[in-house]
Protein backbone atom coordinates (compact mmCIF):
# COMPACT_ATOMS: atom_id res chain seq x y z
CA UNK A 1 0.00 0.00 0.00
CA UNK A 2 1.47 3.80 -1.01
CA UNK A 3 1.02 6.45 1.63
CA UNK A 4 1.52 9.74 0.56
CA UNK A 5 4.90 11.40 1.39
CA UNK A 6 4.39 14.88 2.15
CA UNK A 7 6.78 17.06 4.45
CA UNK A 8 4.68 19.58 7.40
CA UNK A 9 5.89 22.06 8.81
CA UNK A 10 6.47 20.88 12.95
CA UNK A 11 8.28 23.15 15.10
CA UNK A 12 12.11 24.09 13.10
CA UNK A 13 11.48 20.83 11.24
CA UNK A 14 9.99 18.91 8.61
CA UNK A 15 8.06 16.22 9.49
CA UNK A 16 6.50 13.32 7.33
CA UNK A 17 4.40 11.34 9.11
CA UNK A 18 3.95 7.68 8.49
CA UNK A 19 0.54 6.08 9.28
CA UNK A 20 2.06 2.49 10.64
CA UNK A 21 5.69 3.71 11.41
CA UNK A 22 8.37 1.23 11.95
CA UNK A 23 9.94 4.09 13.60
CA UNK A 24 11.40 7.68 13.41
CA UNK A 25 14.37 8.60 11.65
CA UNK A 26 15.62 12.22 12.70
CA UNK A 27 17.99 13.07 9.64
CA UNK A 28 20.43 15.89 9.97
CA UNK A 29 21.99 17.00 6.61
CA UNK A 30 25.84 18.62 5.48
CA UNK A 31 26.81 21.92 5.61
CA UNK A 32 25.13 23.65 3.14
CA UNK A 33 22.34 20.82 2.03
CA UNK A 34 21.58 21.04 5.57
CA UNK A 35 19.79 24.34 6.02
CA UNK A 36 17.31 23.16 2.98
CA UNK A 37 16.91 18.76 3.57
CA UNK A 38 13.76 18.23 2.15
CA UNK A 39 15.16 19.69 -0.74
CA UNK A 40 18.03 17.99 -1.08
CA UNK A 41 17.92 14.73 0.72
CA UNK A 42 14.46 14.62 -0.68
CA UNK A 43 14.84 11.30 -2.97
CA UNK A 44 16.48 9.80 0.29
CA UNK A 45 14.19 10.78 2.95
CA UNK A 46 11.20 9.50 0.49
CA UNK A 47 12.83 6.38 0.42
CA UNK A 48 13.21 5.92 4.03
CA UNK A 49 9.16 6.76 4.68
CA UNK A 50 8.34 4.24 2.24
CA UNK A 51 10.21 1.60 4.09
CA UNK A 52 7.90 2.64 7.02
CA UNK A 53 9.37 4.84 8.85
CA UNK A 54 8.04 8.56 9.90
CA UNK A 55 10.51 11.01 8.28
CA UNK A 56 12.43 14.10 10.65
CA UNK A 57 14.31 16.43 8.66
CA UNK A 58 16.19 18.53 10.66
CA UNK A 59 17.42 21.71 9.27
CA UNK A 60 20.16 23.86 11.17
CA UNK A 61 21.82 27.21 10.50
CA UNK A 62 25.59 26.87 9.96
CA UNK A 63 27.93 28.06 12.13
CA UNK A 64 31.65 26.35 13.40
CA UNK A 65 29.90 27.26 17.09
CA UNK A 66 28.73 23.23 17.34
CA UNK A 67 27.57 22.80 20.77
CA UNK A 68 25.06 25.60 20.76
CA UNK A 69 23.69 24.25 17.18
CA UNK A 70 23.50 20.23 18.62
CA UNK A 71 21.95 21.47 22.44
CA UNK A 72 19.17 22.87 20.26
CA UNK A 73 18.62 20.09 18.04
CA UNK A 74 18.63 18.20 21.52
CA UNK A 75 15.42 20.58 22.32
CA UNK A 76 14.34 20.17 18.83
CA UNK A 77 14.15 16.49 19.40
CA UNK A 78 11.95 16.34 22.94
CA UNK A 79 9.25 19.53 21.09
CA UNK A 80 8.87 16.58 18.32
CA UNK A 81 8.43 13.64 20.44
CA UNK A 82 5.19 15.45 21.86
CA UNK A 83 4.43 16.99 18.42
CA UNK A 84 4.64 13.73 16.69
CA UNK A 85 2.20 12.17 19.31
CA UNK A 86 -0.39 14.60 19.02
CA UNK A 87 -0.21 14.68 14.91
CA UNK A 88 -0.23 11.20 14.72
CA UNK A 89 -3.54 10.93 17.12
CA UNK A 90 -5.35 13.50 15.20
CA UNK A 91 -4.71 11.63 12.02
CA UNK A 92 -6.01 8.43 13.81
CA UNK A 93 -2.68 6.92 13.28
CA UNK A 94 -0.42 4.72 15.73
CA UNK A 95 0.82 6.80 18.26
CA UNK A 96 2.54 4.99 21.39
CA UNK A 97 5.43 4.38 19.18
CA UNK A 98 6.33 8.04 19.26
CA UNK A 99 7.06 8.02 23.38
CA UNK A 100 9.42 5.45 22.64
CA UNK A 101 13.19 6.75 22.72
CA UNK A 102 14.12 3.12 21.59
CA UNK A 103 12.06 3.82 18.44
CA UNK A 104 14.43 7.12 17.17
CA UNK A 105 17.27 6.82 14.95
CA UNK A 106 19.81 9.50 13.66
CA UNK A 107 21.02 9.87 10.17
CA UNK A 108 23.02 12.12 8.91
CA UNK A 109 25.35 13.21 6.56
CA UNK A 110 28.97 15.41 6.24
CA UNK A 111 28.38 18.08 9.37
CA UNK A 112 25.16 16.13 10.23
CA UNK A 113 27.24 13.30 11.05
CA UNK A 114 28.98 15.54 14.13
CA UNK A 115 25.90 16.60 15.44
CA UNK A 116 24.78 13.11 15.48
CA UNK A 117 27.98 12.46 17.87
CA UNK A 118 27.42 15.34 20.61
CA UNK A 119 24.04 14.16 20.61
CA UNK A 120 24.92 10.77 21.41
CA UNK A 121 27.45 11.94 23.91
CA UNK A 122 24.97 14.19 25.22
CA UNK A 123 22.80 10.80 25.39
CA UNK A 124 25.49 8.75 27.89
CA UNK A 125 24.71 9.07 31.38
CA UNK A 126 28.85 9.64 31.93
CA UNK A 127 28.70 12.73 29.57
CA UNK A 128 29.33 15.10 32.39
CA UNK A 129 32.00 13.54 33.87
CA UNK A 130 33.87 13.06 30.39
CA UNK A 131 33.31 16.71 30.09
CA UNK A 132 34.37 17.79 33.28
CA UNK A 133 37.52 15.60 32.94
CA UNK A 134 38.38 16.56 28.89
CA UNK A 135 37.30 20.47 28.76
CA UNK A 136 38.70 22.97 30.35
CA UNK A 137 35.98 24.49 32.94
CA UNK A 138 34.68 27.45 30.97
CA UNK A 139 33.33 24.91 28.39
CA UNK A 140 31.93 22.66 31.08
CA UNK A 141 30.15 25.46 32.46
CA UNK A 142 29.18 27.12 29.06
CA UNK A 143 27.37 23.62 28.17
CA UNK A 144 26.13 23.02 31.11
CA UNK A 145 24.00 25.98 31.14
CA UNK A 146 23.03 25.58 27.45
CA UNK A 147 21.89 22.17 28.60
CA UNK A 148 20.26 23.60 32.08
CA UNK A 149 18.34 26.22 29.77
CA UNK A 150 16.75 23.36 27.51
CA UNK A 151 14.36 22.39 30.36
CA UNK A 152 14.82 18.98 30.41
CA UNK A 153 16.66 16.64 32.95
CA UNK A 154 18.74 14.64 30.33
CA UNK A 155 18.91 14.03 26.25
CA UNK A 156 17.67 10.67 24.86
CA UNK A 157 18.72 8.79 21.95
Amino acid sequence: MSHSFKFQAVSFSWVAVHPQPKGVVQFIGGTFFGSLPTLFYRYFLQQLFEEGYTVVALPFRFTFRHWPIAIGLLKEQEILRTELTTIAQRLGYESEIYQEPSSYFWVGHSLGCKYIALLEFLSDDRYPNIVDKFCDRADYERIQRLIENLGIDRPFN
